[in-house]
């Protein structure tokens, strides 16, 4: 049988996405992190194409230091696993990967074009998990979308098309036939292949980050504290290394009361202490969604990096009770206390 010529060619996907450097804002970053919940939790990836279970995410945070390709990524206690098989499903390596990912998933979410043919475009409109949410779509709609996001991608999507009808022989077409098929939940080809990416592994040390990186989650704590301990973790360590950086953070929801208690004393000691300023969706035009509403609120941290930590900046790292956010709040109002350098 002949070859259908408007078959599926990897090389026009990978023309028609390139990104430049990996530089978002927050509210950017909120974006990417919306992607990333609802399509990491909307299959199982971690199984075969004929699994259709689903995985439970509430929170996904993204954050970047200004200046550096590289992306950190964390979840609510126990979600880690999820969002790391999902971009392990795609075959992410590097961030055009990463980018390609997230552009597609998005595509599929939004389904902006028909051009499937009628059976997958009722399988696509009547799966009410592969659309996102009230919440989801506050970021969606009115956030800031990332550059490489942007476009009218026309025959990106009569590729898609194709590729999910027939990944023909190529590594790089059956693979992401595969993933694309996960992700609107299409019968078993013999032509799929799952492909397997860099994040296989949970990050626990800066100095080993690549350009996509899922962090470990920590008990009882939520995804944006999760992130700024691993950087407290790093810049108290090498100081020197962080000097006027500045550093973006941004979420799939706004930080609950407690968390953002916390943020805003920790910004204020990054700062003061170590000239870097940490920015997050309030810093970027404003955030007016309303503060998460947390199934259990987040604790503090204990870290033994940070157990060095004298004064107010190590009561951050104590692992206090969840129900300090009073006690957050009158450390706030002591300017003094966030003056302290980190062995004062």
């Amino acid at each position: 049988m002949a070859r259908n010529p408007h078959a599926f060619r990897p090389a026009l996907i990978l023309f028609r996405i390139q990104g430049g450097t990996m530089q978002h804002s927050p509210k950017e970053l909120a974006y990417l992190s919306t992607i990333i919940k609802r399509t990491a939790a909307i299959r199982d990836w971690d199984t075969d194409l004929n699994s259709s279970g689903t995985k439970k995410i509430s929170e996904v945070q993204c954050m970047q230091i200004v200046g550096e390709d590289k992306i950190f990524i964390a979840t609510n206690p126990g979600e880690q696993d999820a969002v790391r098989h999902y971009l392990s499903g795609f075959g992410v390596n590097n961030a055009l990967d990463f980018e390609r990912c997230l552009f597609m998933s998005h595509e599929l979410l939004s389904m902006r074009h028909q051009l499937f043919n009628d059976a997958v475009t009722v399988r696509l409109n009547n799966d009410t998990k592969r659309k996102y949410s009230g919440q989801e779509k506050l970021v969606i709609d009115s956030f800031r979308k990332p550059s490489f996001l942007a476009g009218n991608y026309l025959k990106l999507y009569q590729d898609m098309f194709n590729v999910i009808n027939d990944g023909g022989t190529d590594p790089a077409g059956r693979k992401l036939s595969w993933f694309l098929r996960k992700l609107i939940a299409c019968p078993v080809t013999t032509n799929a292949v799952k492909g397997t990416g860099a994040p296989l592994a949970v990050l626990y040390e800066y100095s080993k980050a690549v350009a996509v990186n899922v962090l470990d989650s920590i008990e009882n704590v939520h995804a944006e504290i999760v992130l700024l301990t691993f950087l407290a973790e790093e810049v108290t360590t090498n100081p020197h290394m962080f000097e006027n950086k500045v550093v973006h953070l941004g979420g799939a929801k706004k930080a609950c009361a407690h968390c953002a208690a916390w943020i805003a004393l920790y910004k204020r000691w990054m700062l003061n202490t170590y000239k870097v300023k940490v920015r997050t969706t309030e810093n970027d035009g404003g955030d007016t969604r309303g503060e998460a509403n947390a199934a259990e609120t987040s604790q503090r941290p204990s870290r033994p990096a940070l157990a060095t930590l004298r004064g107010a900046p190590k009561l951050l790292f104590t692992s206090a009770g969840a129900t300090d956010l009073h006690h957050l709040n009158t450390m706030a109002d002591d300017e003094d206390l966030w003056l302290l350098k980190k062995h004062a």
